[in-house]
């Protein structure tokens, strides 16, 4: 966007007006303008993402697949525990699916260059089988929650996807879920990238999220760091569910950098929901 005048240094001027500021009209022309620009942006991004808790009617005994750190494009990703996870879910009625995040591997030069060597398919792949996975995908899944690998590129994939398929949920990072079975409601936060990570303790990162941000949650779906843990916590007088869902993509040189995952366990967890109980197992099967 080009502004109406161009900022130089202000001289000693005595109290009298520089050549180059700008007069009174033209900072309100500039404010109104940054207005525009704020309301624009904040509609595309509203159009796609939720910002607020998503209510979800789900069936008693409704089994739904966690998904998180997929990475598909990597050379070390497992293709074969993928192709059967998503042949489960769409062969199976009861099953539905929440995707925490990095869905595809979607790294540019610009960021990390041993992630871009890593992969086996362009990032501009990546996201055409993005979409045609979510096209496929799109009448179970329960939420998507993008994260940091998606916004490796302008988010115009997601943007169009979602015009196709309104009815589909998208958070940015974090977001709610409430899901509805019969008359109870189970609060169930997601979280892609948290600032509370412990290589120590994998589900700190869930204790946390419990106690500053998401109180109420009766499950803390978690991702990023690639790590495979489950805890069931007491908390304010009930249970609650902390899920670290682990990654599909292992034994690569990022990975060991800066998460240091030393056993990789090729399990995806599932969440089953009933009236009067949740249950948490540790692999599909």
């Amino acid at each position: 966007m080009k502004f109406p005048f161009a900022f130089v240094k202000p001289k000693e001027s005595n109290g009298r007006r520089e050549e180059g500021l700008p007069r009174s009209d033209e900072v309100l022309d500039i404010l109104k303008s940054l207005k525009r620009i704020q309301e624009e942006t904040r509609s595309i991004t509203t159009e796609v993402f939720s910002f607020e808790a998503v209510r979800k009617k789900v069936k008693e005994g409704t089994k739904i697949v966690l998904l998180s750190d997929v990475h598909i494009g990597s050379i070390f990703t497992d293709y074969s525990v993928l192709s059967d996870v998503i042949e489960f879910i769409l062969t199976n009625d009861d099953v539905r699916v929440i995707i925490n995040g990095d869905l595809i591997d979607n790294f540019t030069k610009k960021l990390a260059f041993i992630g871009v060597e890593e992969q086996i398919v362009s990032p501009s792949t990546q996201r055409e089988i993005f979409v045609g996975l979510l096209e496929s995908l799109a009448p179970k899944i329960i939420a998507f929650n993008v994260g940091n690998h998606e916004e490796f590129s302008d988010l115009d994939y997601i943007r169009l996807y979602k015009r196709q398929h309104p009815n589909v949920t998208f958070f940015l990072n974090r977001g709610k879920l409430e899901l509805e079975v019969g008359e109870r409601v189970w609060n169930v936060a997601l979280i892609h990238k948290s600032r509370y990570n412990s290589t120590i303790n994998p589900v700190h990162t869930g204790m946390r999220e419990l106690q500053l941000k998401y109180p109420d949650a009766d499950v803390i779906i978690m991702g990023h760091t690639h790590e495979n843990a489950i805890a069931r916590v007491p908390y304010c007088g009930r249970m609650v569910y902390l899920v670290k869902v682990p990654a599909l993509k292992f034994l690569d040189p990022f990975s060991y950098r800066f998460f240091d995952p030393h056993n990789y366990e090729p399990e995806v967890p599932v969440l089953e929901v009933y009236g009067d109980r949740i249950k948490v197992h540790s692999n599909y099967r």
